[in-house]
């Protein structure tokens, strides 16, 4: 459902941010009413207010440019707002039960992580158009599983995502060069002697004994950190091995954490935690 192009909507901060700072702008999440302000960083004055979707996740993400954000409801809509006309200019229902959504480091891209349907779904970013629907199923093909999370790891062009019921976790490229991936037995790698498929938009997988419910980078992005709710450990991922490599005496379940990124952008607020103006997702 697209209710505006934003293509040819003026591409710089309009008149109802009433010249407020663009790169100082607050966007607020507001719990209970299903409303979301826009708020003058500087004078922490109210711009502009649109009522929501139902049940906003708290997290919304940002186009590298910071001109769009993008949320997404428990229910499963996605919708794209445009902070320098003040529009909502596209949404679509990507789920009946919604974890949350991540964009892609080069803005081209949304991912969808479902707790209902069991899938992830990819989104063109441009006007939320369906991409790809991906299920959730598990190595041997006989399970299907809730995506517990999925987050945009920028500096490998790839998605990263949790697998909530079965003992995966998943690596997606966006990178049109990416690498094709070997499915099953291979004689050569070299010679590609075996059963490959393009790399862009196919999960690589990385199998685990422990389920993981949410996890954070590591701020060279080569690893990821994480546990689960019932797990008396977290654990430590090695991205490029596909393979666990340590254990964390970390109680409890890591949410929406990531490493200091030192002098980073300016940031925004959603839900009462501050958010970056990402230029890249090293990190708030």
């Amino acid at each position: 459902m697209v209710n505006a192009d934003a293509g040819k909507l003026p591409d710089q901060p309009g008149p109802g941010l009433k010249g407020a700072d663009p790169l100082n702008l607050f966007i607020v999440v507001e719990t209970g009413d299903h409303h979301v302000s826009v708020l003058d960083g500087d004078k922490l004055e109210r711009l502009h207010r649109f009522p929501s979707r139902y049940a906003l996740h708290g997290g919304p993400k940002f186009s590298p440019d910071g001109r769009f954000v993008y949320f997404a409801s428990r229910d499963g809509w996605i919708t794209k707002f445009d902070i320098y006309n003040l529009l909502v200019v596209a949404e679509i229902r990507a789920g009946l039960n919604t974890r949350n959504a991540a964009v892609s480091g080069d803005g081209k891209w949304v991912m969808i992580a479902n707790y209902l349907p069991h899938s992830l779904v990819l989104l063109d970013a441009k006007d939320l158009s369906l991409v790809k629907i991906i299920p959730t199923l598990n190595a041997a093909g006989d399970k299907t599983s809730r995506v517990s999370a999925v987050y945009d790891a920028a500096p490998r062009k790839s998605f990263v995502a949790a697998l909530k019921d079965v003992p995966e976790a998943w690596e997606i490229s966006y990178d049109p060069d990416a690498a094709p991936v070997a499915e099953g037995l291979v004689h050569d790698f070299q010679y590609q002697e075996g059963h490959f498929t393009p790399g862009m938009f196919y999960p690589q997988r990385t199998m685990l004994k422990e389920y993981l419910d949410d996890f954070f980078f590591t701020q060279s992005y080569g690893e990821i950190l994480g546990s689960s709710r019932s797990a008396s450990k977290g654990q430590v991922i090695f991205l490029d091995g596909r393979k666990k490599i340590a254990d964390l005496d970390l109680p409890g379940m890591p949410h929406l954490a990531r490493e200091s990124p030192g002098n980073g952008p300016t940031p925004r607020v959603a839900c009462g935690r501050s958010w970056p103006r990402q230029t890249s997702t090293k990190g708030w």
